[in-house]
């Protein structure tokens, strides 16, 4: 905190709750989590993070053909709902075609 921010705080007096304001996690040490997505310390984004988005899209997916939509309003659906997680993280992460064959 800067000493200007310090100073304001001290004017209008209020104070700061140091014990309270300083909750690093060890475990989070390594890892920074942006957009739902846990990246490593060199803001990579991690293979764990594009396997939970393949799982989650997968799983949206199979819910979609258990209904009793005919088939355009199925994709529209897809479309709509499932392709919109792909959209969500299309930026941070580095999708490539070979990482959907499965």
């Amino acid at each position: 905190m800067t000493d200007e921010a310090k100073e304001f705080l001290e004017v209008i007096g209020l104070e700061i709750k140091k014990e309270k304001s300083a909750k690093n996690d060890a475990c989070c040490v390594s890892v920074y989590k942006y957009l739902r997505i846990i990246e490593n310390s060199r803001g990579i984004p991690t293979r764990s993070s594009f396997e939970e988005v393949q799982s989650k899209l997968i799983s949206r997916v199979a819910r979609l053909c258990h209904t009793r939509l005919n088939a355009k309003n199925l994709f529209s659906a897809i479309n709509q709902h499932a392709i919109s997680l792909i959209n969500y993280h299309i930026g941070v992460l580095r999708l490539e075609p070979a990482d959907f064959s499965k």
